[in-house]
C-alpha cells in the first residue's frame, strides 16, 4: 500500500496512541518502510511525525543507538555542528550548489535552550 501514496502523516497527539498495541505495530510499518525506502532504494519518503510520535522515535533510537547524550551543561550556550557524511547526502541540501550550502554554514548559528 506504501507504495500508492507520497507520503504519511502518523498521529500521536495522544498518550493513549503511543500505549495501543496496533498503533504500534502501524508505527513499525511505517518505520520500516521508510528506513528500506532511504537505505536501499536512496528514495525520500516524506514522514510527517505528531506529537508523542516525534518523541517515541527519538526515544526508540536512543536505546538502540545510544546516540543522544544530556545536554544540561550546554544550555544558553553557541553550538558547533558538525555534519556526518557531505551536504549532498542529506535531503535538507538536495538541489543546492556547494557555494549555496556553503553560505548556510558560513551564516548559521545554534543556540541551545
Amino acid at each position: 500500500m506504501f507504495e500508492k501514496l507520497n507520503g504519511i502523516y502518523v498521529p500521536g497527539d495522544s498518550h493513549l496512541t503511543v500505549a495501543d498495541e496496533e498503533y504500534k505495530e502501524a508505527f513499525m510499518d511505517v518505520l520500516a518502510y521508510t528506513t528500506e525506502q532511504a537505505r536501499f532504494n536512496q528514495e525520500h519518503f516524506p514522514v510527517f511525525f505528531m506529537g508523542n510520535t516525534l518523541t517515541t522515535l527519538v526515544q526508540a533510537i536512543q536505546e538502540i543507538k545510544g546516540r543522544l547524550a544530556p545536554m544540561n551543561d550546554l544550555t544558553n550556550k553557541t553550538l558547533t555542528i558538525s555534519m556526518l557524511g557531505q551536504p549532498d547526502d542529506h535531503y535538507l541540501f538536495y538541489g543546492m550548489s556547494r557555494k549555496e550550502y556553503q553560505a548556510v554554514f558560513n551564516v548559521a548559528k545554534f543556540f541551545n535552550q
